[in-house]
């Protein structure tokens, strides 16, 4: 199961962050479950004002959502996704990111399988993500 709304509030709250974990809704990864998921965000008694989704697939469904209430994407409701497909440039607002520097993860992965030898099974590999500023957050735009 993945989440769309508020994921990791142990992170957010070692930032100073309230979360209110209403707003955590967990889904399965497809176009519908994001559609259905933002459905219940917006039957909240305070629905949210920013939604940020565990990919762009669960992205573009909160935002036909959105879009079938006739609520406009980036103004009302701000939406953020990870994956930065191809595709989230195209949507109409385009869908802000976070983009990953794949080929960069790919080489660091075969890196470490070819030259490590995992005595205890497990490996972790950081890279640096990136935020990709597209019109569904213009809400939050800073100017």
């Amino acid at each position: 199961m993945h989440h769309i709304g508020f994921d990791n509030v142990g992170a957010s709250r070692r930032n100073g962050l309230e979360v209110d974990q209403t707003l955590d809704v967990t889904t399965t990864v497809a176009r519908r479950a994001g559609f259905d998921a933002m459905a219940d965000l917006l039957g909240m008694q305070i629905p949210p004002s920013a939604v940020f989704c565990y990919n762009d697939v669960l992205a573009y469904g909160a935002m036909l959502q959105l879009r079938s209430r006739g609520i406009e994407i980036g103004k009302e409701v701000a939406i953020a996704g990870f994956d930065d497909l191809e595709e989230s440039s195209l949507w109409s607002p385009s869908l802000t990111s976070v983009a990953l520097d794949r080929p960069r993860l790919v080489q660091q992965a075969f890196c470490t399988l070819t030259d490590v030898t995992m005595e205890d099974g497990q490996v972790n590999i950081a890279i640096s993500p990136s935020v990709v500023l597209r019109n569904s957050t213009q809400l939050w735009s800073i100017e």
